[in-house]
């Protein structure tokens, strides 16, 4: 069936399962962050890495197709990384989950 054809409870249905997708991607990426946090300070090295973050963010930009732009990508990672370094810095020692 071509897209056209989609009704918009199917579309809406549709973009609810990319939604719980992208969760737990984010929720996945959270958890990678905390082990990077541990890592880093087991080599006793910085847990911000300013660099890092920007080439992150540069990549997205680079990698994103329409019809994303190039500084929507770039608003999205931003705000992905503000939120995993927030995880990072509430970090309590918990378990991370194993993917």
């Amino acid at each position: 069936m071509e897209q056209a054809e989609w009704s918009l409870d199917r579309i809406r249905a549709e973009i609810d399962r990319i939604d719980e997708q992208i969760l737990r991607l984010l929720e996945r990426r959270a958890s990678l962050a905390l082990l990077a946090k541990r890592e880093k300070l087991r080599q006793g090295l910085p847990v911000e890495d300013l660099a890092r973050e920007r080439q992150v963010i540069e990549q997205a930009a680079r990698s994103c197709r329409d019809p994303l732009s190039p500084a929507e990508a770039r608003t999205v990672f931003e705000a992905i990384v503000a939120c995993c370094r927030r995880v990072q810095a509430a970090d309590s020692g918990m378990e991370v989950p194993s993917w």
